[in-house]
């Protein structure tokens, strides 16, 4: 038995053949059992995976040893099999990931639902199509003409951070800002990582709408042609927020410092152009601004500066701020709205993504976040992506008629582009006083997964 395996193994090293025949052997059965959605098979071909790599090492050891005896032949066919294996296995993984992003759905959700007849469903909404009263955003359209203003300039890399505005809202003023941010449709209040943080909403499409990392890029806008820019505004109530990977770029600056330079860094490795990372500390509060684009030159870091110092000001300026806890004439368009709660989506850039927005008051300071169902079974939906993706800050007060904005983005992984069922999205409220959530708005939508 012995020497019957000690024959097999040598004509195996020995072969110009057998190790790449092995190989494409191999490939074959994992491409096979890969291709289909279930989850025996994919396990199968986890495991020949391994076996394909272990059969790249018979292939090399082969061509080795065939060298080392000096069967230059054999040896040199060894290579050049092992690089035509190569070649295969390139184009069957190709293969595999053209069927994954076109093919049918890993799990095949939602193929045998029907909507029941008396059930009420209502379709996403088209941004483009139904936004008959498109949102003004003046300061935001300043902010992304500032790019058109880009030159070759390295002068201008020099900005104010004289905000003294900034440095009031430690203490008891924090309370306030916070409130402020939370009731404003300007800006997204969220928490990650246990820090509490606010993100500089956009106007997209005539409406105020909220990106999964608050990047906003010139393709966001779909009107700014060749133009090249990307930016991202968040204002950390507690102190500065990210940290990696903005250490090795950022400019840390204190507004004692008033005047400060920002390092402008080219992004050699993806070529994305030239980046700066402020991030700008008080006595309580920080403003972290990324601004990247072709340019050296920096115009919107200190246009957004002022922007934030102007606003803060005027929370600080406003009686009725002091009073309420927040200034309605301080909000922009849509913040507020009178009537009872409601809920609406609207399609994304691809099926089983949506921006979700409601209008809804809690009465008393916490979050919201989102749960979804499939409406017939009642089978919970993307539970490990869906809540961190959706928790909001919301707007409140005692008059149970005002109703606060609430705006994500999200995405539904179960089921496949073209395959639509029923899906009930409920909107949770959790309250900072640590009573029990409870549900404040929910609406049934006719939806279909994201195609992985």
């Amino acid at each position: 038995m012995k020497s019957q395996l000690k024959q097999l193994v040598w004509g195996y090293f020995d072969s110009w053949w057998r190790p790449a025949v092995t190989t494409l052997i191999v490939l074959a059965a994992f491409t096979v059992t890969a291709i289909p959605h279930w989850k025996p098979t994919a396990i199968l071909a986890n495991g020949l995976l391994y076996v394909l790599g272990l059969s790249f090492l018979g292939i090399l050891s082969a061509a080795i040893l065939n060298l080392v005896r000096k069967r230059w032949a054999k040896g040199i066919i060894n290579l050049f099999a092992m690089l035509g294996c190569g070649v295969a296995t390139v184009v069957a993984l190709g293969v595999l990931m053209f069927a994954s992003m076109f093919g049918p759905s890993e799990d095949g959700f939602g193929k045998d639902i029907v909507i029941p007849p008396d059930m009420k469903v209502e379709l996403p909404l088209d941004l483009r199509a139904s936004t008959n009263s498109p949102v003004a955003d003046g300061q935001g359209e300043a902010l992304i003409a500032s790019f058109a203003t880009n030159g070759a300039n390295r002068g201008d890399q020099e900005v104010s951070v004289d905000l003294p505005a900034l440095d009031e809202f430690a203490g008891p003023n924090r309370a306030m800002l916070l409130r402020h941010l939370a009731t404003s449709a300007k800006w997204f209040v969220t928490k990650e990582r246990g820090e509490t943080y606010a993100v500089r909403r956009c106007v997209v499409d005539g409406q105020w709408q909220t990106s999964l990392n608050g990047f906003y890029s010139a393709s966001t806008f779909n009107k700014w042609g060749d133009q090249r820019f990307q930016f991202r505004i968040i204002i950390g109530p507690n102190g500065p927020v990210m940290s990696r990977p903005w250490q090795s770029k950022a400019t840390l600056a204190k507004t004692s410092d008033r005047v400060v330079r920002l390092k402008a860094i080219d992004d050699k490795a993806f070529g994305q152009g030239v980046e700066s990372y402020l991030v700008l500390r008080s006595k309580g509060a920080a403003v972290e601004l990324f601004e990247q684009s072709p340019s050296h030159a920096r115009p919107f870091t200190p246009l957004a500066l002022q922007q934030i110092g102007g606003e803060l000001q005027s929370v600080l300026s406003s009686p009725v701020a002091r009073q309420r806890g927040f200034d309605p004439a301080l909000m922009p368009s849509e913040s507020i709205r009178t009537g009872g709660p409601e809920i609406h989506i609207a399609n994304g850039i691809q099926g089983g993504i949506y921006f979700v927005y409601a209008y809804v008051n809690a009465g008393e300071p916490g979050f919201a976040y989102l749960k979804v169902f499939e409406a017939t079974r009642n089978t919970p939906l993307s539970t490990s992506r869906v809540p961190e993706q959706t928790t909001e800050y919301l707007g409140w007060s005692d008059d149970a008629k005002e109703q606060f904005f609430y705006n994500v983005e999200m995405t539904v992984y179960e089921g496949d582009w073209g395959v639509y069922y029923p899906a009930r999205f409920e909107l949770w409220f959790v309250p900072d006083s640590g009573k029990p959530e409870r549900k404040l708005v929910e609406k049934i939508f006719k939806i279909e997964g994201w195609q992985r």
